[in-house]
């Protein structure tokens, strides 16, 4: 059986049923620009899931997340390691929790604002949030693939290692300042900028090691800057940041 195609014609759902229902053996794989995902049948069942960051348990989430692409059937291609026994037409109902908590998450940006007692992994995946990237691409493009990536999020937010910029005012009007700073950096003549701005950080008498954080790069530690700001007076630090603004 010839079995390829592209999957905005076919979806990948319908390949799956067709699979499965047929009790077909083989590889069927989907490639998208340099994306590749392997997926080994045996007997209409899923034995193996090769990704490009991940395999088997940690790419389930990874293959139901395929929404467009190619994808070609070879029969008879036997599956390297059998760690899987999956039922194809299960896999939407297992994942589905998942898929629903990656749209919730979807354009909501985060901060990595505390790095303590965590390991490589989980800092590595922090560090991806850089304020400027939603959390739902985060997720769609780590190396450590979806399913991995999602768990650790979700530990990193419920021990607040990840904040929302609104769980924290303080910390709201400063990621406020960073993003207007880099939007005018990006639109002027940046030396001069900087030059203005190197007087204007002169004259700050508090919270001053903040701004400097905040200013010298534009890719920003947010774990160094929420220390320094996290337990201000609200109304104090607003009207710092007011007199920065329009100064």
């Amino acid at each position: 059986m010839s079995l390829n195609g592209d999957l905005k014609s076919v979806s990948l759902w319908e390949v799956l049923e067709i699979l499965s229902f047929s009790r077909k053996t083989g590889r069927l794989q989907l490639t998208k620009d340099k994306k590749k995902t392997d997926v080994y049948f045996e007997d209409g069942k899923i034995k193996h899931i090769k990704a490009d960051t991940c395999e088997d348990e940690d790419a389930i989430l990874h293959l139901a997340l395929w929404k467009e692409g190619n994808f070609a059937f070879y029969p008879d291609e036997k599956a390297p390691k059998a760690n899987l026994n999956l039922d194809p037409l299960h896999i939407l109902v297992d994942v589905s929790k998942d898929i629903d908590l990656i749209e919730y998450l979807g354009d909501l940006v985060f901060l990595f604002v505390n790095v303590a007692n965590l390991s490589d992994e989980e800092r590595q995946v922090g560090n991806l949030f850089d304020g400027i990237r939603t959390t739902k691409d985060i997720i769609l493009n780590s190396p450590y693939g979806e399913y991995r990536t999602l768990r650790i999020i979700e530990k990193l937010r419920r021990n607040k290692n990840l904040l929302r910029i609104d769980d924290n005012i303080n910390l709201f009007w400063t990621y406020t300042f960073w993003r207007y700073f880099i939007f005018t950096l990006e639109r002027e003549n940046e030396r001069d900028f900087r030059k203005k701005w190197s007087d204007q950080l002169n004259k700050l008498t508090t919270y001053k090691l903040a701004f400097e954080i905040l200013t010298k790069d534009r890719k920003v530690e947010w774990y160094n800057v929420y220390p320094l700001i996290k337990d201000a007076p609200s109304n104090e630090y607003f009207n710092v940041i007011k007199n920065v603004f329009f100064s």
